[in-house]
């Protein structure tokens, strides 16, 4: 009966615990359980196979449950110091805000020529039919958009400095 079962069941146990030690040690307990329940089962209406991959889930995810990984704690990492993090985020949420300014502050046709080029992937062809200009002038207005937005945070940074 064990070389019967065993295959399958140990395959029950591993694809439960993902661990072919694990599932080893499984099969066992579920081998066992099911073992010392045998005397006291009706054999004659009995799955065994269905019995014995209830029984192997079962231990699997008991084993799964119980196991407990202890790590030595010289391989633990030290602890991370949260500041940079938050000063990386502070420096993110500022040029978020200089960014969002320095397009407040661009000309009218300008803002809306970057804005649907670059926010909504607006075709030069499209935004130019929008704006009256053809497809050219549109590209020398989103550059000079460009050209403006980078010039005014290279003055807000040498002001911040």
């Amino acid at each position: 009966m064990y070389r019967q079962h065993w295959p399958a069941l140990l395959r029950v146990c591993e694809r439960v615990t993902g661990c072919s030690d694990d599932a080893a040690d499984a099969a066992q307990d579920a081998m066992l359980a099911v073992f010392a329940r045998l005397p006291h089962l009706e054999l004659e209406a009995f799955n065994l196979h269905g019995y014995l991959r209830v029984a192997g889930r079962r231990a699997a995810l008991e084993r799964m449950r119980t196991r407990h990984r202890s790590v030595p704690l010289d391989h633990i990492a030290e602890p991370v110091d949260p500041a940079p993090a938050c000063a990386e985020h502070v420096e993110r949420q500022e040029l978020a805000r200089a960014v969002r300014t320095a397009i407040r502050e661009l000309p009218p046709r300008q803002r809306k020529a970057l804005f649907e080029s670059a926010y909504e992937g607006r075709a030069l062809v499209d935004i130019g039919e929008a704006l009256g200009l053809s497809a050219n002038a549109t590209a020398q207005l989103i550059h000079r958009a460009r050209r403006g937005l980078a010039q005014q945070l290279t003055r807000d940074e040498t002001a911040l400095r």
